[in-house]
């Protein structure tokens, strides 16, 4: 955050061989062994309002799917809003925070955890890794260079273009979208399908009762795989 306060360049990069503290949503630990993921924090000035930052974090989360998918072959999904997953286990987590005023963002900072060499016993329940998807090590420099490659494409998509072309890469990519969910959002416990993530990254839900909820914040959990 010192460096974005001082007017770093957009696009500026830093990276960690570990953390002692490493954070993930709504204030989980994120284990981050030494010399066994990659860890990193990436200074973003997108031109949007605060309300839009859900796009950013669906604009990483997509283009680290894609390079696991294109490198190593594995079927990297997503699961509503960035946690991408191979074989229901999740293998990268994103955080973004920002600085904001009221009608625009003044920069943020987007936190990439991705597990890579990290053994099965050195991680949490639920968690893997592309060591243990593989069944091998996988070259941790390469695979940062192809995803900081592939977020510039689909960051400058976005900028240039429009949010379209990462959403509907995103939905192809759901482990989300078809499953029945439930979400704590707003002080509240919603339950139903999730049928669509919408223009501004808000996931869609309907109820049992046929209403529908917009999510564009919290936690969702899979319910049933159906």
């Amino acid at each position: 955050s010192n460096l974005a306060l001082s007017t770093a360049d957009e696009g500026v990069c830093v990276f960690a061989e570990g953390q002692a503290k490493g954070r993930g949503r709504i204030g989980r630990a994120w284990q981050s062994p030494k010399h066994k993921g990659i860890y990193m924090s990436v200074i973003l000035r997108p031109a949007i309002a605060p309300n839009e930052i859900s796009k950013i974090t669906l604009v990483i989360a997509v283009s680290i799917a894609k390079v696991i998918r294109a490198e190593y072959g594995l079927e990297a999904l997503i699961k509503w809003p960035n946690d991408v997953l191979i074989n229901g286990k999740k293998i990268c987590g994103i955080l973004t925070e920002m600085n904001a005023e009221s009608d625009r963002i003044n920069f943020l900072i987007a936190g990439i955890g991705v597990n890579v060499n990290t053994d099965i016993a050195e991680l949490p329940a639920g968690a893997t890794s592309i060591k243990e998807a593989l069944g091998k090590k996988a070259d941790r420099i390469a695979f940062a260079k192809a995803i900081l490659e592939e977020l510039d494409r689909q960051y400058i998509i976005f900028k240039k273009a429009s949010f379209q072309p990462a959403l509907s890469e995103w939905r192809k990519f759901s482990a989300t979208l078809g499953k029945r969910v439930k979400a704590d959002f707003r002080n509240r416990s919603i339950e139903g399908m999730a049928v669509n993530v919408d223009e501004s990254g808000a996931l869609i839900v309907k109820k049992d009762n046929g209403s529908v909820e917009r999510i564009i914040s919290g936690d969702v959990i899979h319910v049933t795989n159906s």
